[in-house]
């Protein structure tokens, strides 16, 4: 995110804060708002409320918060002091009743939604339940005993269950005949995280229909559900028959190919097997999905697209020159250099520099054609391509500064 950018967002901030503290001195002639710390020079300019501040009545019962948004502090100081207040002076039309009921409105529908979410849940959990009593219609008492372990897993989806689960396959193997197998089928299509992924294991352990069971992961993996078992099925048993199935999985699979790096937990490699592997028999489909992921304004996204064409550039070279364009067009969305990712310009001027390596000059003439209008802090993205090529001396070339110094031509 660039100065400008960061400016724009703070008066966006004061623009709304100003809305909210009319709204309030609206609502009643008490409301009082103090300032809580320093002023910025963008308030100080501007005159814009941009700081944190608070909302103070001599009627008040409770504290309330003190932060930016000052929508989040006006409901807060509402619902802690205002509700049923005998003292409110109302003033005038619009006020926080306004943003009262649009908050309620919201929480109403979102509580629709999930009443909603787990009525169909209980309906396809019902329906999976029929399905398995046909399913064991006259099986034997082993095969009776796995269909019970598959009816507690589905109503009751945790660790204990999938263990009991992961257990009997082990031992026996030979008891998981078409019928459980449609069974387990039928409980990885239903998704959650614990049932779906306990089923796809144990299909593999029998070595069941790969073809099916390599739908059923990419199916998960479009749901962003279990990540390391559907990823290595999809690794091992894709073919060009699922290539409907591959577009909804893709952001799934770039994510995992791309390492974590964690404050609070160890860091993980990733995983790049299953996506080097669509990649191998769908390099079109990986492609538009990298596009796809340079134009999100989240930079983690970003960031893992990069990743992903660097791997792809380990299997074929050509796809470089195909996302020159997409990478320089990705510099000028939001990004910051905070966090365990660092910044997403970083990873794309990495990548532009693995492209160049094997086509010089095409990505070099496209940045030089870029270097004529881009902002300086483009710029200063595109000038770290060629010192991460060169990684020597620049001779005359003095590297650009962030403070206003004008950027060298480089050749």
């Amino acid at each position: 995110m660039t100065i400008d950018d960061s400016i724009q967002k703070a008066i966006h901030i004061g623009e709304k804060n100003k809305e909210i503290i009319e709204l309030a001195k609206n609502w009643c002639a008490h409301l009082e708002v103090r300032q809580s710390g320093g002023i910025g020079i963008v308030e100080i300019q501007t005159g814009l409320p941009i700081g944190m501040r608070s909302f103070k009545c001599p009627h008040a019962s409770a504290a309330g918060l003190a932060g930016i948004n000052l929508q989040v502090v006006a409901l807060d100081f509402h619902d802690r002091n205002c509700v049923n207040c005998k003292f409110r002076q109302p003033v005038r039309l619009p006020n926080l009743s306004s943003l009262v009921g649009e908050r309620d409105a919201a929480e109403q529908r979102a509580s629709a939604a999930r009443a909603s979410s787990a009525q169909r849940q209980a309906q396809a959990l019902a329906a999976r339940a029929a399905r398995r009593q046909e399913f064991s219609r006259g099986s034997d008492p082993p095969r009776a005993g796995i269909f019970s372990i598959l009816d507690a897993l589905d109503r009751e989806p945790n660790s204990h269950n999938k263990q009991v689960l992961l257990g009997t396959a082990a031992a026996g193997a030979q008891h998981f005949d078409s019928s459980v197998q449609e069974a387990l089928y039928d409980l990885a299509r239903g998704g959650g995280l614990i049932r779906a992924e306990a089923a796809l294991e144990v299909l593999g352990r029998i070595e069941a229909d790969r073809h099916r069971s390599c739908e059923i992961a990419l199916q998960m993996l479009s749901r962003h559900e279990g990540h390391s078992v559907a990823g290595s099925v999809v690794a091992k048993h894709l073919t060009k028959d699922h290539e409907s199935l591959v577009p909804a999985a893709l952001p799934t699979l770039i994510a995992i190919a791309s390492p974590v790096r964690g404050f609070s937990g160890p860091d993980s490699p990733g995983d790049p097997a299953p996506l080097i592997s669509t990649f191998r028999l769908f390099p079109g489909l990986v492609l538009a999905a990298v596009r796809e992921a340079l134009q999100s304004p989240d930079k983690r996204v970003r960031i893992q697209a990069c990743h992903s064409m660097s791997l792809a550039l380990q299997t074929d070279t050509s796809f470089g020159p195909k996302v020159i364009e997409d990478l320089i067009r990705s510099l000028a969305l939001p990004d910051d250099r905070y966090g365990e990712l660092g910044s997403a310009e970083h990873k794309v001027a990495e990548t532009l520099a693995d492209v160049m390596v094997n086509h010089p000059d095409q990505v070099d003439a496209r940045i030089q054609a870029e270097m004529q209008s881009a902002s300086e802090e483009t710029r200063l993205a595109l000038f770290d391509v060629y010192e991460r090529i060169l990684r020597t001396d620049f001779g005359d070339l003095e590297p650009p500064t962030r403070g206003g110094d004008r950027l060298p031509e480089v050749c």
